[in-house]
């Protein structure tokens, strides 16, 4: 927690206080569950992106109800354009958020943060379109679903099922009978 506290406050020492010793802050609660939930589970490589995500992402909500005033929140264009380029290069790759920000130079808060703004979307979310978009495109071409899930950087054939059916209402078996 510590780490992820430094990152996010880009190296600053700063002490954390609690303005209040309890508050409610729904939330917070919804980042708390999705934090534990990626660290109880045994996450696969696919899920550690999201892993670190969900625990920044909390990190920074403590923020909300600490007594110190929230930085200024300006972010490098051009970092984020080149995490971006990097993914669309190779979206099967198995990127972390501490790769990335070294890669551009930006703390992985930072990389996190700027990318939301700009992108409306995280590194990870990101990730996952690029790979699904991949899918379609081998699906289209033919390929065997358990093949498309590997290349597509799936950590198998039931996260890519999981994936599409969020994205598109339909398996990627289905997608594949209606585009031949």
């Amino acid at each position: 927690m510590e780490e992820a506290r430094t990152d996010i406050l880009e190296g600053a020492q700063a002490s954390f206080t609690f303005a209040a010793p309890v508050f409610a802050d729904d939330h917070m609660r919804r980042l708390f569950d999705a934090a534990f939930a990626y660290a109880a589970a045994t996450a696969g490589p696919s899920d550690k992106m999201a892993c670190e995500t969900a625990i920044l992402s909390l990190v920074a909500r403590l923020g909300a109800h600490s007594t110190a005033s929230p930085k200024s929140d300006e972010g490098p264009t051009a970092c984020i354009r080149r995490v971006r380029n990097r993914i669309d290069a190779d979206p099967a790759a198995q990127l972390t958020l501490v790769e990335l920000a070294k890669e551009v130079g930006l703390s992985r808060y930072q990389l996190l943060r700027g990318f939301a703004r700009e992108l409306g979307l995280t590194p990870h979310a990101f990730i996952l379109q690029r790979r699904i978009a991949l899918a379609r495109r081998l699906i289209r071409a033919g390929y065997a679903l358990a093949e498309v899930a590997v290349v597509a950087g799936f950590y198998d054939q039931c996260h890519l099922t999981r994936c599409f059916v969020r994205q598109f209402g339909v398996t990627p078996g289905r997608y594949a009978s209606n585009a031949v």
